[in-house]
């Protein structure tokens, strides 16, 4: 089971590297949405969950096989003590896609974190930023922050309801698996990266309320009525 475990980690790890860069099963490479930081996310979370569901079927059936094998033995049942779950089957197959999401996952939450004015003297855009555009790129970044953990909680959720499938009976003790453990750190760093950018623009408020002409108020409502929008359409804050 540990060389089958080794082998569908490779596996699972080559085709999410590929369906990043080049492409999988037909479909463009989701690299190509790196512009849409959202549906970026979320088109990778997609893949993971779908990985994760094949790979727990395979996960439960070689658990089934082998306990099969086992009371078949001429010498009686063999204990399972010292041998792989399903649970661990799955945990080691997924391991592998647990680094290239994390980081993939945290540069784009890096890059929306952002001040839209730090973006000004970039390589290749020597556009200056006016006021309207400023107070939109700000907006725009905090409520795809905020979509992003809604994204995170949702597949966290999800990954965590097939893991506790395969194992009902799993003890508190048994290390979590290692796809849902960077969920949750990617969504640690989400929310601290939302919060800050929140209170950033909090803090531009005033300056933005004095160039565009807007009040403060007009501003703060804008904000609030696209993060309700977007927690509304989430799946991860029903």
């Amino acid at each position: 089971l540990e060389l089958i475990a080794a082998s569908r980690r490779s596996e699972e790890t080559r085709k999410f590297l590929l369906a990043l860069t080049s492409g999988y099963n037909g479909r463009s490479p989701i690299e190509m949405k790196a512009h849409d930081p959202v549906n970026y996310v979320g088109d990778m979370l997609a893949f993971c969950f779908q990985s994760c569901s094949v790979e727990a079927d395979v996960a439960k059936g070689l658990v089934v096989v082998e306990d099969a094998s086992e009371e078949d033995d001429e010498f009686g049942p063999v204990s399972s003590a010292g041998f792989m779950t399903a649970d661990d089957i799955l945990s080691h197959a997924m391991s592998g896609l647990a680094r290239p999401l994390k980081s993939r996952v945290l540069q784009v939450v890096a890059s929306l974190a952002r001040r839209p004015d730090e973006d000004d003297g970039d390589e290749g855009d020597t556009t200056p930023l006016n006021d309207e555009d400023e107070d939109a790129i700000a907006r725009s970044r905090v409520s795809s922050l905020y979509s992003i953990c809604g994204l995170l909680l949702f597949y966290k959720s999800a990954l965590q309801k097939a893991v506790h499938k395969l194992s009902p009976n799993i003890s508190s003790t048994t290390p979590e698996n290692p796809l849902v453990t960077s969920i949750e750190e990617c969504l640690a760093e989400t929310s601290q990266a939302y919060v800050a950018s929140l209170k950033v623009y909090a803090a531009m408020l005033e300056s933005l309320s004095l160039l565009s002409g807007d009040s403060e108020a007009i501003l703060v409502q804008s904000m609030v009525e696209r993060i309700a929008g977007v927690r509304v359409a989430s799946p991860g804050f029903a």
